[in-house]
């Protein structure tokens, strides 16, 4: 019934426009063949269809940007509650309020989205924004270690991406692997200079990727976090205050400077 909805609402839209375009080239004599009205058609369409666009992700994107979590939940509810039906765009709502509710570190209630896509199908591309986020949940609340490496391993065989080798480096070290995680790290560093040098493109599109700030504000933290558990002060120092220069209050934010803390505190 909601689908059935849904297409009425898209053939409503195209109605109405058509009822417009008719009137504005009755009332201006317009021949409706002319490549100037087909133009106009052509933006007036891709207008209606991109604010609807804009409205359901773009909106609650910058909004993230913003550092406004909580309104930037509630855009994807909506956007949630109307797709129910559809999985991928139904999917991808969740995931970003699984993020935002990360992001204020709410790691139960970001399990609780999660856990509702466990048994759907997902692409790549989805797959390994949930099997990361899944993971830092479970490292937030420092609870089920297994399932951490499971996730962690499993997005490590689809890319590997610097976040990703940086998750990785830290399972290798809780298991004590320290010669692996060095490697991990070193390897995640390179790749995130040549990131920067070349404009590589890993292939797999997020939120994240219209985010650039918040994404380097946690691969910063993951990096510090790395170097704060094997006791390089200065290089943990060094990733936690590029941490807390970004501009809006967060759980990464908040419990980098609560390391700081400790660190300086260590220093003198």
């Amino acid at each position: 019934m909601k689908k059935i909805i849904k297409t009425f609402k898209s053939l409503a839209g195209f109605i109405v426009i058509g009822f417009v375009l008719g009137i504005v080239t009755a009332i201006l004599d317009i021949n409706p063949t002319q490549p100037l009205f087909i133009l106009a058609t052509l933006i007036i369409v891709f207008s209606y269809f991109g604010y609807s666009f804009w409205k359901s992700w773009i909106k609650p994107i910058s909004l993230i940007n913003q550092g406004k979590y909580d309104e930037a939940i509630q855009f994807f509810m909506k956007v949630e509650e109307k797709n129910k039906d559809t999985i991928g765009y139904r999917s991808q709502a969740l995931v970003n309020i699984a993020l935002c509710l990360n992001l204020k570190g709410e790691f139960e209630e970001s399990l609780e989205k999660l856990n509702e896509l466990k048994n759907e199908k997902m692409d790549k591309n989805l797959r390994v924004g949930f099997l990361t986020l899944y993971a830092s949940n479970l490292t937030g609340l420092d609870r089920d270690y297994m399932l951490v490496k499971e996730y962690v391993d499993e997005a490590y065989n689809i890319s590997k991406m610097p976040s990703i080798l940086i998750g990785k480096a830290h399972v290798a070290l809780t298991e004590g692997d320290m010669g692996e995680a060095d490697r991990l790290i070193e390897e995640s560093l390179r790749l995130l200079e040549q990131e920067k040098s070349q404009n590589v493109k890993w292939g797999f599109e997020s939120t994240l990727v219209y985010m650039p700030d918040l994404n380097n504000m946690l691969l910063n933290h993951a990096l510090g976090l790395y170097y704060y558990r094997i006791n390089s002060t200065d290089k943990s120092k060094y990733f936690f205050i590029k941490v807390i220069e970004y501009p809006h209050d967060n759980y990464y934010v908040a419990y980098a400077k609560k390391l700081l803390l400790d660190l300086n505190g260590e220093a003198k």
